[in-house]
């Protein structure tokens, strides 16, 4: 994921209340971002006013505005092409509240990426 961020770039992971994935991309992965990638990370919901004002903020400061989400579709309203840079298949813990987990489950995360039109 970290190769295709540029390095010049300020990411911002698009959240959606349509699906738990969308959060979930977002919970997990924008600090792996900053920590791992060496790029400024936030998040933001998928109003497009708001997505707006960050995008123009990231370009007064002199950086690239890259806006990562879970689902494609996320995406579409802020234009550019957007591609997937992270499909991971993997397992976790059950989430068990009152007992250690008994057996793993699916997790899987996608990442889509795009830079909005100028």
């Amino acid at each position: 994921m970290c190769t295709a961020i540029p390095r010049d770039s300020s990411v911002v992971f698009i959240d959606s209340s349509v699906a738990f994935s969308n959060t979930l991309a977002a919970d997990w992965l924008t600090e792996n971002v900053r920590g791992m990638c060496d790029v400024p990370a936030a998040r933001v919901d998928g109003r497009p006013g708001d997505v707006a004002a960050v995008v123009r903020g990231i370009k007064q400061a002199g950086r690239r505005p890259v806006l990562l989400a879970a689902e494609q579709s996320a995406l579409t309203p802020y234009g550019g092409p957007a591609s997937q840079i992270m499909a991971l298949r993997s397992r976790q813990d059950q989430n068990a509240l009152t007992a250690p987990p008994r057996h793993t489950v699916p997790l899987t995360l996608n990442v889509w990426m795009s830079e909005p039109s100028p």
